[in-house]
């Protein structure tokens, strides 16, 4: 039996486990289901990650895979798990299900009607929800592994990215805030492409949302310091710009190979002064990329479903990152549609073997047309050869 800290990642056998941060979880610490372990009729395969309000594991029931979250230990725990459940059932069930947004499964639990299944382990009542199976590896570990991807990849990668941020607008109304690489898995699409899935929709708070002093502080046990926006630290009113920060965050960790912000053995305060300090601070200057290779023009692999955009509206890579982290929000994209648009005009579509499909389709039919076309022309010119033939 094993209790991890959900700040710092160490573990303690009997949950004994004190920090120096001001909002240590320290006595709530979740308890680690390991190999065998049985949630009702799921069972525990491995850990995948733990995040501030849940674990996720690998699982199985009745034989066949599948991805288990379980909240952790706490009411505002589960109540975000239950918020988390309640959106993605009505995403997987609607028109805006998106390929990075995870799937809804059945729980099994003796009541079908909730979305999120209970049972109780070791005398302790558990909530979880159940996940269709996807196989890949979280993004904090792709990027130990190649700390600088190909920029065509993170390009496409943010693509997708960004659109399930755009479907969780659309369907649950709500902002995200709470973009870590602990909570993407990175999977391979049928053409080898990394691409995203969510783990985690975030926070789920309401769009156009002031947040107060109070607030502020309650919300920090649910956010990693490094991926917090300025207006989840200092207050201020939420919008679409603020999760189009935490896409711009990630994406300067993905071409930089490193944190925009760094955490590692530094306290929250430290990282947070650096986040909400202003523009000009010359203590806390903002992250600039400096990796030389990054397209400032649509890169020769870009094919788009419409016309893209053209001239001085196209932004280096570099200066969309700068863009989007910017410390005043009204500086950065104000939707995160603006933030797709600009990344979509340097890389175009994500490459997959259905849209190279689509088009040798349309190719194969249109040489085919010009193969019908030339022999009707062939034939409008033999036919009244053989016909003046025969009659004279």
């Amino acid at each position: 039996m094993r209790y991890i800290c959900t700040r710092c990642k160490s573990t303690s056998v009997d949950g004994n486990l004190w920090c120096q941060e001001v909002d240590c979880p320290a006595g709530t610490l979740p308890l680690i289901l390991q190999y065998g372990d049985m949630l009702g009729s799921i069972k525990i395969v491995k850990l995948l990650c733990v995040l501030r309000t849940a674990a996720i594991y690998a699982a199985e029931r009745d034989g066949a895979p599948l991805l288990l979250k379980v909240a952790n230990p706490g009411k505002d725990n589960e109540d975000a798990l239950h918020r988390e459940a309640d959106a993605l059932y009505t995403l997987t069930h609607s028109r805006l299900h998106h390929p990075a947004i995870p799937t809804w499964i059945p729980h099994g639990a003796v009541d079908p009607a909730r979305r999120y299944g209970m049972v109780e382990f070791r005398g302790q009542e558990r909530h979880y929800m159940a996940l269709k199976w996807v196989d890949g590896d979280l993004l904090t570990a792709a990027l130990l592994d190649n700390p600088q991807l190909w920029h065509v990849q993170v390009g496409w990668f943010m693509l997708t990215l960004a659109g399930a941020i755009i479907r969780i607008h659309q369907g649950p109304k709500a902002l995200h805030l709470n973009l870590t690489p602990d909570a993407i898995l990175v999977v391979r699409n049928n053409l080898g492409v990394p691409q995203p899935l969510l783990l985690d929709l975030g926070l789920l708070r309401p769009i156009g949302e002031t947040l107060n002093a109070k607030e502020v502080d309650r919300l920090r046990a649910f956010t990693q310091p490094a991926y917090t926006a300025p207006e989840l630290i200092t207050g201020g009113t939420l919008s679409y710009a603020t999760d189009v920060h935490d896409l711009g965050v990630l994406l300067y960790e993905m071409l930089e190979g490193k944190p925009a912000f760094p955490q590692a053995l530094r306290k929250s305060e430290e990282v947070t002064r650096a986040i909400a300090a202003p523009a000009n601070d010359p203590q806390y200057p903002r992250p600039a990329v400096a990796r030389a290779d990054l397209p400032m023009q649509p890169i020769a692999e870009a094919r788009w479903k419409a016309p893209h955009l053209q001239g001085d509206q196209i932004a280096p890579l570099r200066d969309i990152v700068s863009y989007a982290i910017a410390r005043n929000p009204a500086e950065r994209y104000q939707s995160v549609d603006h933030f797709r648009q600009a990344i979509y005009a340097l890389y175009g579509d994500v490459k997959d073997k259905r849209r190279l499909d689509w088009r040798r389709g349309v190719q194969n039919i249109g040489v085919g047309v010009a193969v019908v076309a030339a022999a009707l022309m062939v034939l409008a010119i033999l036919i009244p050869l053989v016909v003046a033939l025969t009659t004279g």
